[in-house]
């Protein structure tokens, strides 16, 4: 819900709620929850399985290289540094 909220989602079990919340994740990205302004916005890989950002930003650069990232970020720009992991 929200604009470009989940634009490009082909996992399962994912909640995106705001603008350009989740909108890269195309490929099989599952089990996420983004809440908030570009929250995990460029998270686009199964690499991202099991996230949880909530809040402005949080989260937004995450596009993990490696299995199992798993991340919560809790609060504006939280874990807005993540990048891979």
């Amino acid at each position: 819900m929200g604009y470009e909220s989940g634009e490009a989602i082909t996992g399962q079990y994912n909640t995106a709620v705001g603008y350009r919340s989740l909108a890269a994740a195309s490929a099989d990205v599952d089990q996420c929850t983004a809440i908030g302004w570009q929250a995990l916005a460029l998270a686009d890989s199964a690499n991202d399985d099991g996230s949880t950002a909530i809040g402005t930003g949080a989260l937004q650069n995450q596009n993990a290289t490696t299995p199992g990232a798993g991340n919560v970020g809790v609060g504006q720009y939280a874990g807005s540094a993540i990048t891979t992991g």
